[in-house]
């Protein structure tokens, strides 16, 4: 019979059957908690009850008899871990640095916060040069693509009347108050509408003070209505492809309210055809209106 030094030899050096080892890597890679799988070891003429603790990739294993008290040994010797479980830790996680592109849902969210800036304003308008000018008021609104740039539409009205009078009486009434009394003979009202779309760009919109400016270009209807003292009416309607340009400033009320103060000009060249059945032709009358002017209003929807 060999003896027991032998014996623990060849033990050690019959580790020739392992059960799976793959299985073990692959078990204490997907599961932490998982035990370390049995090994079984060929030993001829060997028992549990005379083999020795064993180490093998870094695991104790301790022999273990699965038969029976007095029962001769067989070939083999199984053994288990002691306790292992496989090692869980939690790995440092590494983020990028930022390419200086926001992901899409940030792109998604500005996309929902784009806002509609609103701005009314009045003024006055000279197209031709006289000194008391023309009323005017409109509105323009629109996005803003950026801090900067807002794209939108713009319409306006551009009011102007003219009278003739003649001195009729002037009598007192009552109180001592003079009434005058006059007789307009002749009469002439002009509207001008011109509808076009825009661009204006601001700087230091964030500042209290905020420069800006801007460009339109669109379609202008003129409608020119006359009387005279003779009761003869005249109404004509005009149009023309036209354009507007306009720098100001805009003081900052609250985060979301500026008014704003701009001279502009306007240029368009209104025009009709009329057939003359007298002569037998038909005539093209135009009606410029080139002009400077001025506008103040109230913005808000920043």
């Amino acid at each position: 019979m060999m003896s027991r030094t032998t014996r623990c030899a060849l033990l050690g050096a019959a580790l020739l059957c392992i059960s799976a080892p793959a299985a073990f890597a692959d078990a204490t890679a997907a599961a932490p908690d998982a035990l370390a799988p049995e090994l079984s070891v060929l030993a001829p003429g060997f028992s549990a009850a005379e083999a020795t603790d064993v180490t093998f990739a870094g695991v104790a294993y301790r022999p273990v008899s699965q038969l029976p008290a007095g029962h001769p040994p067989v070939g083999s010797v199984t053994y288990r871990p002691v306790v292992h479980r496989a090692a869980a830790y939690n790995p440092v996680v590494y983020r990028p640095r930022g390419t200086g592109t926001p992901p899409d849902d940030v792109h998604h969210q500005n996309a929902r916060q784009i806002q509609t800036v609103t701005q009314i304003y009045g003024g006055r308008l000279d197209p031709d040069g006289t000194t008391d000018g023309e009323f005017l008021m409109g509105i323009r609104t629109g996005p803003k693509l950026s801090k900067h740039l807002q794209l939108g539409i713009m319409f306006d009205w551009v009011r102007d009347s003219d009278y003739e009078s003649s001195f009729t009486t002037s009598t007192p009434g009552p109180g001592g108050v003079n009434i005058t009394t006059k007789y307009d003979y002749s009469g002439a009202y002009t509207d001008l509408f011109p509808l076009m779309g825009f661009v204006q760009l601001s700087l230091n919109e964030k500042r209290f003070i905020s420069p800006y400016g801007g460009i339109g270009g669109g379609y202008q209807w003129l409608n020119v209505t006359a009387y005279d003292r003779y009761g003869t009416w005249y109404d004509a309607n005009f149009g023309g492809w036209g354009w507007q340009g306009w720098a100001g400033v805009a003081l900052r009320v609250t985060d979301g309210v500026r008014v704003s103060g701009e001279a502009m000009y306007n240029s368009v060249e209104l025009s009709r055809n009329v057939y003359d059945p007298v002569n037998g032709w038909t005539n093209h009358e135009t009606v410029p209106m080139y002009g400077v002017g001025a506008r103040f209003g109230l913005a808000f929807g920043f």
